[in-house]
């Protein structure tokens, strides 16, 4: 009768065992998967960050390729104008040379209109040079455009002090005389652009 007992006390305890050796597997289970949830969300964390820093590496690229294509293009019109200038001084220089010819064939009041003409000749040009003068401004001078871009404004100060000196007198514009925009916004954007100089104009 005692053997009974045991018997069943034996099977009592294995299934007992049996039941805390599953209990510690899924214990140790639990924490492997918590372990490997830990090391997937750091993996993840890792490659935001990466794509993160890429995406800001790829758009400073871009805008460092766009300030070199604007200065470029700034460059390539500087040189440009240079260019028509030069164009220009050397035909008035033909011009020049070659009016002595055909005054030296009128009568003797030549001399009185050589004066005449040379006169103005050199009005003329002091109206050209005032209509050329484009200068670069920088910082708060520029217009929105240049500004948005970073890049400087290159502005017609003669054709600007006409306006204002116009507007000051009481001449009311429809709209903005021609080159009182900035050189980029007439010859590239082909738009025209408000200049904190002409603003009240």
């Amino acid at each position: 009768m005692s053997t009974q007992p045991n018997s069943k006390t034996r099977e009592l305890h294995t299934r007992l065992a049996e039941l805390q050796q599953k209990q510690q597997w899924e214990e140790e289970e639990k924490k492997w998967v918590e372990e490997r949830l830990r090391k997937e969300a750091a993996i993840e964390a890792e490659l935001l960050r990466q794509i993160v820093a890429e995406e800001e590496r790829e758009r400073q690229e871009a805008k460092a390729v766009e300030r070199e294509r604007v200065a470029e293009e700034i460059q390539k019109l500087e040189e440009e104008e240079c260019q028509r200038q030069e164009a220009e001084h050397r035909t008035e220089a033909v011009c020049q040379v070659q009016a002595p010819e055909s005054l030296m064939q009128v009568d003797d009041r030549s001399g009185d209109d050589r004066d005449v003409k040379e006169e103005t000749e050199k009005k003329e040009k002091g109206k050209e040079k005032e209509k050329s003068r484009w200068e670069i401004v920088g910082g708060s001078g520029r217009c929105n455009a240049c500004q948005k871009e970073e890049i400087a404004c290159k502005i017609n100060l003669g054709e600007i002090e006409k306006w204002q000196k116009s507007t000051k007198k009481g001449k009311v514009y429809k709209k903005a005389p021609p080159a009182t925009s900035c050189q980029r916004c007439m010859e590239v954007r082909w738009k025209p652009c408000i200049l904190p100089a002409t603003e009240e104009c």
